[in-house]
């Protein structure tokens, strides 16, 4: 746990039930929510709690020592808060060391539980190491990525209401693990990323765009 007033991190001295990487985490509630990732040989399907209460870690119910079941185990997955409280987690990697491949479906992360995780419209492609943003209309943006072995240049919108993904415009160049965030005009900034499926021969990118609601389309920062 890192402590702004003592720029100091303390090890907490309860461990996650599953080792993990790749997750995605939030503060959610009482606690901060950690949900996926690869424990070295598969995907983690569960989510666990550090209740910041008492530090302790649980699932979601405050049992120790386990985990809340989610739909699927994702790696590399996207997390988003919707304005009506829920969380959408969408696509990621599903599988073992020995065999796998990115998935298409989403789920939904209801704080209240019952249930705690549901399914919802899978994505228009199948994407890991992709990135999302929360529209200032309620919609969510999913950008890049990554699906068999092929950087993406492909977007869609979550339309939470219908609870379905929807085409947009797409990006102008592939990129995978960028970064992105919404800015005070309602705009999305996509920034950098990797072009290269090849870990050992990545290909950064140096571009920038910017997405537009209102046109549904990305225009690259600086042209004209």
């Amino acid at each position: 746990m890192f402590d702004p007033a003592a720029l100091t991190f303390t090890l907490l001295t309860d461990v996650l039930p599953n080792p993990r990487y790749g997750h995605t985490a939030a503060v959610i509630g009482d606690g901060v929510v950690i949900f996926g990732g690869f424990d070295g040989f598969q995907t983690v399907p569960g989510a666990a709690a550090v209740r910041l209460d008492n530090l302790r870690v649980t699932d979601l119910q405050g049992i120790p020592d386990h985990e809340t079941p989610m739909q699927a185990g994702r790696l590399n997955a996207t997390l988003t808060e919707l304005a009506d409280g829920r969380w959408l987690i969408a696509g990621g990697f599903s599988g073992t060391l020995s065999g796998g491949a990115e998935v298409a479906t989403a789920e939904l992360f209801a704080p209240a539980g019952d249930p705690y995780f549901a399914f919802t419209g899978s994505l228009l492609q199948a994407r890991s190491g992709h990135r999302a943003a929360a529209l200032a209309d309620g919609t969510v943006l999913i950008c890049g990525g990554i699906a068999d072995q092929v950087v993406l240049d492909s977007a869609e919108l979550y339309q939470p209401d219908q609870e379905i993904f929807v085409g947009v415009g797409a990006l102008n160049s592939p990129r995978t693990v960028p970064e992105i965030g919404r800015l005070p005009d309602g705009r999305v900034l996509v920034t950098g990323g990797n072009r290269s499926v090849d870990l050992f021969a990545p290909d950064p990118a140096a571009t920038a765009e910017l997405y537009d609601p209102d046109t549904q389309s990305f225009a690259v920062v600086g042209a004209p």
